[in-house]
């Protein structure tokens, strides 16, 4: 049964899913404030390895009365010991390799799983080994994992894919997101590198220890959906220096360029800049050529919270095995080609 079809039907039914929460920082905390207005999800559970959280009853972090008889437990094990769970939501971390325990951790114990990690919002090409393990596995316990994230999942890759449905002969593909930053948590702040010298900037980007994760993923859904095989990959990032110290940062610019030898091309711009004034715009050169714009940006962590929401309303009636919540979204003609 498609995600589409998921959802009447959950429409038609008046159980709840009883859900567990897996990491509880800050996605994890805007999550807990609008869990109880989405009215068909329980929170049974909740996991978390900070020490000052251990033992708390979620009703602490969330303020709703509901959450008191919830304790948050440093394991799964002991989370499930409490109260029965049907879809675990994992809100951990960007990368792969650190949440595949955890996704197999979940489906052994018979739990379906919602998670916004950037690098699971299109693996097939990056990690496929990976992709591929957590796909058996998933299949194996007749269960689903979802990707639900936004950037990457939505906004720079599947949003693109469907306006493609109204052109024809796509030559270029540019997508720009600006985000203030200001304005968002401040692990955002973090990635983006505010607040650093110039010197310590660039010594963090070459360390990998900076910058948005899931661009590239991004890239190649792109790459994949219109068919390209792409000649030259180039990807930077590069430091805003701040207009009254030019040695201090206050934000990043990071760049994804793919080009084909037959001259087309896609280049994915994310700009992270405190004070920024947001945008998302995305415009295809094509027959027509389409331009959309969102002129005062898109709120990426509420639309994350929201995505993991109602991932875990339609996972239980998903597809067996990996997928997004964005490709199930798309008829099968829109979709690149591993979805």
């Amino acid at each position: 049964m498609g995600l589409a079809k998921s959802r009447v039907k959950r429409q038609n039914m008046a159980k709840s899913i009883r859900a567990i929460l897996i990491g509880i920082g800050e996605i994890g905390q805007k999550l807990l404030h609008h869990i109880p207005s989405a009215g068909e999800i329980k929170l049974a559970g909740a996991v978390d390895i900070h020490p000052n959280l251990i033992g708390k009853p979620l009703s602490d972090i969330s303020g709703h009365p509901d959450h008191r008889k919830v304790l948050i437990r440093s394991t799964l094990e002991e989370a499930l010991k409490d109260q029965p769970v049907d879809v675990a939501i994992l809100t951990t971390s960007s990368r792969l390799d650190l949440i595949i325990p955890t996704i197999e951790q979940c489906l052994e114990h018979s739990l379906n799983v919602v998670t916004a990690a950037e690098e699971l919002a299109y693996p097939w090409r990056l990690h496929p080994e990976e992709a591929r393990r957590i796909d058996i596995a998933a299949q194996e316990f007749h269960k689903t994992v979802l990707s639900a994230g936004i950037n990457p999942g939505l906004l720079m890759d599947a949003l693109p894919s469907w306006l493609m449905s109204w052109t024809i002969d796509v030559r270029r593909v540019t997508v720009r997101r600006v985000v203030d930053v200001s304005q968002r948590r401040s692990n955002l702040k973090k990635k983006a590198g505010c607040g650093l010298t110039i010197k310590e900037f660039k010594a963090l980007v070459r360390e990998q220890k900076i910058g948005h994760v899931g661009l590239l993923e991004s890239l190649h859904w792109i790459a994949d959906r219109l068919g390209w095989d792409l000649s030259q990959i180039r990807e930077e990032i590069l430091p805003i220096p701040s207009d009254r110290d030019e040695d201090l940062v206050v934000g990043s610019a990071h760049t994804c360029k793919g080009t084909v030898k037959t001259g087309q091309s896609i280049e994915l711009e994310l700009v992270f800049q405190d004070g920024a004034k947001p945008i998302d715009r995305i415009e295809l050169r094509g027959t027509p050529s389409i331009d959309l714009e969102f002129p005062h940006g898109v709120d990426g962590d509420l639309a994350t919270v929201a995505s993991l929401v109602n991932g875990a309303l339609l996972v239980s009636d998903g597809p067996k095995g990996l997928t997004t919540l964005a490709a199930q979204s798309l008829p099968p003609a829109l979709r690149p080609r591993f979805l």
